[in-house]
């Protein structure tokens, strides 16, 4: 993961990114022996940093007790990254010639753990309808 822009006495703040992009650009539950695989950081220093990276939200424990996932600070955090682009992206003119078509609100909702997560939203301009913030969930059970 280091390449020649990161020094190799980066600060923690800069490792504690790194560690953040690893688990995104792997797509899964990673133990900090995995992540650190990647990284190549003194063993006490991934496992401080992890703790850290957890007690404040930003990573979960997976249901293994060992590999972690994005926390929900981290969640968060990329829920508005997406929402501050979401009026260049493609899916946000999709949404909105779908609601134009069927005069409803839209939707794009992901799933996370037991709920869907709505990552953009085109409401209806119906008075009566229910309002979702981007970044709500809702059970899974609750959605179409």
């Amino acid at each position: 993961m280091n390449d020649d822009h990161d020094p190799p006495g980066a600060a923690p703040s800069l490792r504690n990114l790194q560690i953040l992009e690893v688990l995104a650009s792997e797509a899964r539950p990673m133990t900090p022996t995995e992540i650190n695989g990647l990284l190549k950081l003194p063993k006490p220093t991934i496992h401080r940093l992890v703790a850290n990276l957890e007690a404040q939200g930003y990573l979960s424990r997976h249901l293994d007790g060992r590999s972690y996932l994005p926390g929900p600070k981290l969640r968060r955090m990329m829920l508005g990254v997406m929402r501050a682009a979401s009026h260049d992206l493609p899916r946000r003119a999709i949404l909105t010639r779908l609601n134009a078509a069927v005069g409803e609100t839209c939707n794009l909702a992901i799933p996370d753990g037991d709920a869907m997560v709505y990552v953009d939203r085109v409401e209806t301009k119906w008075p009566l309808r229910i309002a979702l913030q981007i970044g709500s969930r809702v059970p899974l059970h609750a959605t179409a």
